[in-house]
């Protein structure tokens, strides 16, 4: 197991996963983040920890988990969730799709908020799902295309003015 904390400045690339035992990168203090890609795979953890802002063009969320902090703004372009899970210290920390090409075919939306901003798209396809604690905040369009959402906890969804469910299949 390898624990690096206090991590101050990313750009360009970063994959969190491998090796032997739970990977464990703890981001932080208050700087803004900016990233090429993250790829989070073999059950790690990155959590972000008093980070102010991060900024991705893609997050490929394949395992392990994935904690948004206690309260922030994380934008990303495209956010691809294909298994883990996807959780917040509490609803303040916010995970912000501005793109048209996210994903979720596998994993869990567990805690915080994600919203789905104006003129994104957040396509849920592929298998199962969970969906727990999660507020989920449609501004964009939603397309259901296949597989089930299995949903514990006290999430929401709130679809907003201009935003669109599009249930297919």
């Amino acid at each position: 197991t390898a624990t690096i904390n206090g991590v101050y400045g990313l750009s360009g690339k970063l994959t969190v996963g491998g090796g032997w035992g739970v990977p464990t990168l703890n981001m932080g203090p208050s700087n803004d983040w900016t990233a090429t890609e993250i790829l989070q795979s073999h059950n790690s953890l990155l959590k972000l920890t008093n980070t102010a802002k991060l900024t991705a063009s893609v997050i490929n969320l394949q395992s392990g988990t994935f904690n948004l902090g206690a309260s922030g703004q994380r934008d990303v372009v495209k956010f691809n969730l294909t298994g883990g899970a996807l959780t917040a210290d509490n609803a303040a920390a916010t995970l912000n799709l501005t793109g048209t090409e996210s994903t979720w075919t596998a994993g869990w939306l567990v805690s915080g908020t994600v919203n789905v901003k104006s003129g994104a798209v957040f396509t849920w396809a592929g298998g199962d799902k969970g969906f727990s604690s999660v507020n989920l905040i449609n501004e964009g369009r939603i397309n259901w295309s296949a597989g089930n959402i299995q949903a514990s906890g006290s999430g929401s969804i709130t679809n907003k003015s201009g935003g669109l469910i599009d249930l297919q299949g």
